[in-house]
């Protein structure tokens, strides 16, 4: 489907860019009852993209304008998600909209929310990297205005130039080896990767670097500086980023290493490969965690590991194990909004105390939580798919840190001395997610079930 009969079928990101519009066109308005239309009216837009998105989920996989982009279940899923993390993370600004800077902060995060949305229904390598380029713009520019620091910055670019680049020699390298640049294309060509160990470990490495920039890279940049990254959870750009990348990974690389007859030693070899490399990514983590033990930190290495855990799950290349890796992603980021949506002080309510205690124990992953069936069936799915027992108990093994180093910050929560302060706008978002964490660690079926459905792809 080309041109004009395409369009249709970009209403949602038509519609964020409207609100952009929108926002740059009634900067100063200060008249309260504009300004509640304003936020009404904003709202309204992001319901009416994401019913879009999800009504969209059910229909026959289509190309886009020339099959550089793809309509099909997995883009309206994971669009319909991006949506809401958007709203979760942004509700305040939207709240405070009469300041000028959170004006200019919903701009810069609505242009990469409508990149991100493209990224995961990006089907051909120009139109990946039109989204890449955008994503990473919009990020460097919110980096900018809101760090001081030159130094930081200049870091922050440099690494996302590197990535780009990286992620452009990639691209081309695939192009060399299947001459085109569809990415529905690869899957029959992927025997030549099969046949060659070598090749397929090299693809898997790089790829694994460019597209784990926002849930390696850059974490571990934080890391090794030392830094609070708890800011950068704070704007939706960085979420939203990590997500879409996680997507367009997922669609890039879904039954592209799948087992064949023929092919079956290679394929363990390329497997076995990545999940030792994750293993090494978790590994590192935890030791760079010792270096300073603080609850920032700890969210970060806590971000390493349950990234590094979905990987080695989206290789095992099953539909299990990618609707596995979702759930845990998914119920990962939401319980790291959670936590960067709570108020940025020292203060200890005893609201405070209970939200993060129901953050903290889902990322450990206690039974009845979301962390605990996202893990359950991650791990399931890999013993089914055939994954070796000792790569199961090595991820495993090195999670393991997470639930001391939790339990400790739990107990030191515990600690602090409660003050009393109004909660009622302050806590509303985190309180729902925590609700979240608990209900979907019971009630699982239905999400698990529609992530499971949504995994079919244009071809």
């Amino acid at each position: 489907m080309n041109n004009f009969d395409s369009l249709p079928f970009f209403i949602p990101e038509i519609i964020l860019i409207f609100n952009v519009f929108l926002l740059l066109l009634f900067p100063d308005l200060r008249r309260k009852n504009i300004l509640f239309l304003l936020k009404v009216f904003i709202l309204l837009n992001l319901a009416i993209a994401c019913l879009v998105n999800l009504a969209y989920m059910p229909g026959m996989p289509l190309g886009l304008f020339f099959n550089n982009f793809a309509r099909d279940p997995f883009a309206g899923l994971f669009s319909s998600i991006l949506l809401g993390l958007f709203l979760i993370l942004n509700i305040d600004k939207l709240r405070r909209l009469e300041e000028r800077i959170n004006i200019d902060c919903l701009i810069n995060e609505l242009i990469c929310l409508t990149a991100s949305i493209l990224l995961v229904k990006a089907n051909s390598m120009t139109a990946f990297f039109l989204c890449v380029g955008l994503i990473f713009i919009s990020y460097t520019t919110h980096y900018y205005v809101f760090n001081r620091k030159i130094a930081d910055n200049y870091a922050i670019l440099v690494i996302q130039a590197l990535i780009f680049g990286l992620l452009f020699f990639v691209f081309w390298f695939i192009y060399g080896l299947f001459g085109s640049l569809y990415f529905n294309s690869i899957d029959p060509a992927s025997a030549l990767l099969r046949h060659n160990p070598a090749t397929g470990c090299y693809i898997i490495l790089l790829l694994t670097l460019g597209f784990g920039l926002y849930g390696i890279v850059l974490p571990f940049y934080f890391l090794h500086r030392g830094k609070e990254m708890l800011t950068e959870f704070r704007n939706s750009t960085y979420f939203i980023a990590l997500m879409a990348l996680f997507g367009s990974l997922i669609r890039l690389s879904y039954r592209l290493f799948s087992e064949q007859s023929n092919a079956v030693e290679v394929s363990r070899l390329i497997g076995l490969f990545s999940a030792c490399l994750m293993v090494c990514v978790m590994i590192g983590a935890n030791l760079y965690y010792l270096k300073k033990k603080t609850a920032a930190n700890l969210i970060i290495t806590a971000l390493i590991i349950h990234y590094s855990m979905t990987i080695i799950a989206i290789i095992a290349d099953t539909a299990d194990t990618v609707s596995a890796a979702i759930y845990l992603m998914l119920s990962s980021v939401l319980i790291f909004a959670g936590i960067a949506s709570l108020p940025d002080n020292e203060n200890a309510t005893i609201l405070k105390k209970v939200l993060l205690t129901i953050f903290y124990l889902g990322l450990i992953g206690l039974p009845g939580t979301s962390g605990f069936i996202a893990r359950f069936l991650l791990i399931k799915s890999l013993i089914d798919a055939g994954i070796s027992l000792w790569i199961i108990t090595c991820a495993l093994l090195f999670s393991l840190p997470l639930t001391f180093y939790f339990m400790r910050e739990i107990i030191n929560l515990q600690k602090k001395r409660i003050i009393q302060v109004n909660t009622r706008q302050l806590y509303c978002m985190p309180t729902l997610l925590a609700l979240y964490t608990i209900l979907s660690g019971i009630f699982w079926e239905p999400l698990f079930e529609l992530i499971t459905e949504s995994i079919v792809f244009f071809k």
